[in-house]
């Protein structure tokens, strides 16, 4: 291995997220277990599942409600980030009844957004979609 090569280049080769993304990871995580497990109970506490006065399309989506805050200070609190961030997952994403899958479909929509900062990744919708897009890039990185 050479010592010109850039920490870009080593993450994705590595599949390691950069470390923006894996805070995001790690809060998305957390977060699932909130809503699925309930634990811990603290941060359970903090979260509330989305429910509409009436039948709505969004009903069925596994959303969470986002407080209203003044503030950019209180925009970074658990009880207000963590449900923007799971709003903003994709359903196939959200919608995962086990945890393994969860965490290997999480990452690889996250692995897609730095790396992949010209796909639209509100078009990708299926975990298909997410290993099409990957191998594609990853032929085009071989013939650079």
């Amino acid at each position: 291995m050479s010592w010109s090569v850039s920490s870009t280049d080593l993450r994705r080769d590595f599949h390691w997220l950069p470390i923006r993304q894996r805070i995001v990871y790690k809060q998305c995580l957390m977060t699932y277990k909130a809503v699925h497990i309930g634990q811990p109970n603290y941060l359970n506490d903090l979260i509330q599942p989305y429910q509409p006065v009436r039948t709505l399309r969004s009903s069925t989506s596994a959303l969470l409600v986002i407080p209203f805050v003044r503030s950019d200070f209180a925009s970074d609190a658990f009880s207000v980030s963590s449900p923007t961030l799971w709003n903003n997952l994709p359903q196939d994403v959200r919608s995962c009844v086990n945890q393994a899958t969860f965490k290997s479909r999480l990452k690889s929509h996250l692995f897609l957004s730095p790396f992949h900062a010209s796909a639209p990744r509100f078009f990708l919708r299926s975990l298909a979609q997410y290993k099409f897009y990957l191998y594609l890039y990853c032929i085009c990185c071989t013939y650079r």
